[in-house]
């Protein structure tokens, strides 16, 4: 299991949503890393996510995976 830090999962998230985005969707509504998943997911979705960066892709991806499966935790480590 691949170890992922809170940061690098934010940054992550930034990346794929732009800091405009980012900052309306994750840090003014306080989202919780569920939220944050659904948006990026969201944004894929609807064609706009301002990257394609394939490793921010892959780290919400499996963060996401995690929770799905129910595993009990996101399994983010702190910095």
């Amino acid at each position: 299991m691949m170890d992922v830090k809170r940061s690098d999962f934010d940054g992550a998230v930034r990346k794929l949503l732009g800091a405009e985005a980012y900052e309306s969707t994750v840090v003014l509504p306080q989202a919780s890393i569920p939220a944050q998943c659904d948006a990026v997911a969201r944004a894929m979705l609807l064609g706009e996510l301002v990257s394609d960066d394939g490793e921010a892709i892959g780290i919400v991806r499996l963060i996401a995976q995690r929770l799905m499966r129910g595993v009990g935790a996101h399994g983010l480590i702190s910095d």
